[in-house]
């Protein structure tokens, strides 16, 4: 019920407040993440220098034991003192071991113990980490316990070799041959068997305890993987639908605003256009010049504010089709009557074939014309003096093939994989024209064929022209006498 409540509240926050929230959470999951990596690893690197410390110092035992055999039998001193020096390797691990034994413990004793126990430099502090911190814990405590049999039977050996030594030094030249030396012997391999046993059960006891502690790390990872994948997945719906929402708002906003300019605007664009057409006559030059320049400008804002409108519309998916029958020709005819003037002006050559066996198209009319208009307009826009544009429509299999093409400016190679996003104009179409445009017109296209399930591309050269193709699916009437 705690965490219902906890849970509960964390709702009740602001988005803000969640996100920053969350966030500390993940530094915190973070931090305690490599925490875990920082001490698996000094606890991994300890037991390691222990296991590889447990081999020197059973090469030392079994060395020392055979040199001090081969002094029994060869009476050299030589031998005697190799075996005095292999135990310096477990005398210097008993020095560490009895320092940190210490409530208070001498490092740099510690440190001089390991190495002459032939221990690396760099691994001793891992090893300090690892006995002082674990002391306690089962397996460690009876691994040390093991290293505390092992130093006493060392002792053991080393007695044993003083007694040899002892007795040798003290016969004959031939050399003693009592049974005092015999017995000394025995306990020799005796002890070497004991601590065989103690060094094989040191090992396993830090390789049980290593395999417990990779086991332990092991979920205590994926513990801390699965929670940073919760909390980012958290992160980023919260962002996801905040982004969504955001996007919902500001095409609400759009639309709002547009239908609330939409009605002043119009009376300007049509009181504008009254006064410039009835009685002229009446107005002065520059009466004429200013209300000309209120129309043109006018006429820009209405095509802005419908080009905004189509796009909150098909971004809230609230674009509803009305679909008939419609005459492909009859539609690219009204199209091209609609950019005669400005075709004329530029002295283009334009021409469109329609092909004689283009069926019917049952399709949203209004849609269809706008895709089009976009299409030829940034064609008459963009082509220079006496260009040429062709529009071709052909039926294909399933699909009508509608293709725009232009001997205009083309499109830079870097910006064409964005041609199709909202409000983009290539460098040179913005310095080619002193039209600004809206950079819509081409996003509000592919959005509307995408949405009858239809396609649309293009390819282009700069400064060669563009031809643009849509894809515009057949549907056909089934039965009932409706398309489908």
């Amino acid at each position: 019920m705690t965490v219902w409540r906890h849970f509960s509240a964390l709702k009740r926050q602001t988005v803000q407040n969640r996100l920053n929230i969350i966030i500390g959470l993940v530094i915190i999951i973070l931090l305690v993440g490599l925490g875990n990596f920082w001490f698996g690893m000094k606890v991994m690197s300890g037991i390691r220098a222990y296991v590889g410390g447990e081999g020197l110092w059973s090469k030392a035992q079994k060395e020392a034991v055979s040199h001090l055999i081969r002094y029994t039998q060869l009476r050299d001193k030589a031998d005697y003192q190799k075996f005095l020096d292999h135990t310096e390797v477990q005398l210097g691990d008993k020095q560490a071991r009895l320092e940190l034994e210490k409530p208070t413990f001498n490092r740099e004793i510690v440190r001089q113990g390991f190495i002459r126990g032939g221990n690396h430099p760099d691994d001793v502090d891992d090893m300090i980490f690892l006995y002082r911190n674990f002391r306690k814990v089962s397996y460690i405590s009876s691994a040390i316990q093991t290293w505390a049999e092992g130093d006493k039977e060392t002792e053991r050996l080393l007695s044993t070799g003083r007694q040899i030594h002892t007795l040798i030094s003290n016969s004959s030249a031939a050399g003693p041959t009592d049974a005092r030396l015999s017995s000394l012997v025995q306990d020799v391999y005796i002890t070497n068997d004991k601590l065989t046993v103690l060094e094989n059960r040191f090992s396993a006891t830090l390789g049980e305890g290593a395999r417990v502690i990779k086991v332990t790390l092991l979920r205590m990872t994926v513990a801390i993987t699965f929670l940073l994948g919760i909390l980012s997945l958290s992160v980023a719906t919260m962002i996801a639908r905040a982004l969504i929402r955001l996007d919902q708002l500001k095409s609400e906003f759009v639309s709002l605003a547009s239908h609330q300019l939409r009605t002043p605007l119009t009376a300007m664009n049509w009181s504008s256009e009254a006064l410039l057409t009835k009685n002229p006559e009446n107005l002065t030059s520059t009466q004429k010049k200013y209300l000309h320049m209120v129309y043109t400008g006018g006429s820009r804002l209405s095509n802005l504010i419908n080009d905004l409108l189509r796009v909150s519309r098909l971004d809230l998916d609230k674009y509803e089709l009305s679909e008939s029958e419609v005459d492909l020709r009859t539609v690219v005819d009204t199209v091209v009557k609609d950019q005669q003037k400005v075709i004329a002006e530029k002295n283009l050559e334009l021409s469109y074939d329609v092909a004689a066996n283009t069926p019917q198209l049952w399709i949203d009319k209004q849609l269809i014309t706008i895709v089009l208009q976009n299409l030829v307009s940034n064609s008459v826009k963009y082509t220079p003096q006496n260009g040429h544009i062709a529009i071709k429509a052909q039926p294909k299999k399933g699909h009508v093939l509608l293709t725009v093409t232009d001997t205009g400016i083309g499109i830079p190679v870097l910006q064409q994989p964005q041609v199709f996003s909202k409000v983009f104009r290539a460098d040179n179409a913005k310095s080619s024209t002193s039209d600004d445009g809206t950079g819509l017109g081409l996003y509000i296209a592919k959005a509307m064929i995408k949405r009858i399930g239809g396609s649309i591309w293009f390819d282009s050269k700069e400064d060669k022209g563009t031809s643009f193709y849509v894809k515009i699916p057949l549907k056909r009437r089934n039965r009932a006498g409706s398309y489908k």
